[in-house]
């Protein structure tokens, strides 16, 4: 979430929304998200993500808040809770709290910028995150993202996503560290869509993932 930077075409609507990564055989990703709007120039947005299996496993809670500054500026903020334990118990589990804050911008119809800074959870040395994002339509129905992404060390992902016939959207990517490439296809079908998924690790192997978003 990073900061809640929700300035789509849908930021006026609740979206409700449920992601599952298939990692390896019983470890899986599962996020839950809930956004709402309040009035027409905020929004609130918290999640939950579960990671994991009967051994491990780790649980982050996160929150945020975003307002819209100008016609073409949000300004967010958020906070972020992340317990790790395991089964052993002899394991002391830990927790962590840290907190992020960023700004969003609508260059023209075209073009969209984030900058994300904070503190994220976690017992490395180096745990700030800076987040870089710009979006570009080169035309309406193609859309390219690139991000520079730092914790601990830069990570660089690029993607593209082909709006195929209004309701389809095909995507591809790839990023570094570590070095992995991605698929997918998203089908939206008024106030509903659902997005399958694939990412090409070079230690975890091929990880699928599947998501479903409703608007209301």
């Amino acid at each position: 979430m990073g900061g809640c930077l929700s300035a789509d075409d849908t930021a006026g609507h609740v979206r409700l929304s449920y992601r599952q990564a298939y990692l390896l055989p019983e470890l899986a990703d599962k996020t839950l998200t809930l956004a709402l709007p309040t009035g027409h120039i905020g929004r609130i947005e918290a999640g939950y993500t579960h990671h994991g299996n009967t051994d491990y496993f780790e649980h982050l809670a996160e929150a945020a808040y975003s307002l819209r500054v100008t016609g073409w500026l949000w300004a967010g903020i958020a906070a972020h809770y992340l317990h790790i334990g395991t089964s052993d118990p002899h394991y002391e589990h830990q927790q962590w709290i840290s907190a992020t804050g960023g700004l969003h911008a609508d260059v023209g119809q075209r073009l969209r910028m984030s900058v994300i800074a904070g503190s994220c959870p976690g017992t490395d040395t180096h745990r700030y995150r800076i987040l870089f994002q710009g979006a570009y339509h080169p035309t309406p129905q193609l859309l390219t993202v690139i991000e520079a992404d730092y914790q601990a060390l830069w990570r660089i992902r690029f993607g593209m996503e082909y709006n195929y016939s209004g309701s389809v959207y095909v995507r591809a990517g790839m990023a570094t560290n570590p070095i992995t490439a991605a698929v997918g296809l998203g089908l939206r079908y008024r106030s509903y869509s659902f997005d399958l998924g694939a990412e090409l690790h070079n230690t975890l192997g091929l990880t699928p993932s599947t998501s479903l978003t409703l608007w209301f």
